[in-house]
């Protein structure tokens, strides 16, 4: 199980952050299309899910990318404003 979650993590986060800093992820206003994800109306929990399950991963892991993919997330707040 921890090896899938790890996998699925690894996925999102290359898909949402693609090397993007902050994190962008996919907007809920039309959601994951084959054309791209949607960048509009994206939601505050995501961003904080990020950073819980990054520093969750980090922790059982002890692997520095996931910390600092954490930041990466985090960083999605201040962006906003």
């Amino acid at each position: 199980m921890l090896s899938a979650g790890l996998k699925s993590l690894d996925w999102l986060m290359e898909t949402a952050a693609a090397k993007r800093t902050p994190l962008c992820p996919i907007g809920s206003q039309g959601f994951y299309r084959k054309r791209g994800k949607a960048r509009f109306d994206q939601q505050p929990l995501e961003a904080a899910a990020v950073v819980s399950a990054c520093l969750e991963a980090f922790r059982v892991t002890e692997d520095a990318r996931w910390q600092n993919y954490a930041w990466t997330a985090f960083n999605w707040f201040p962006a906003r404003q």
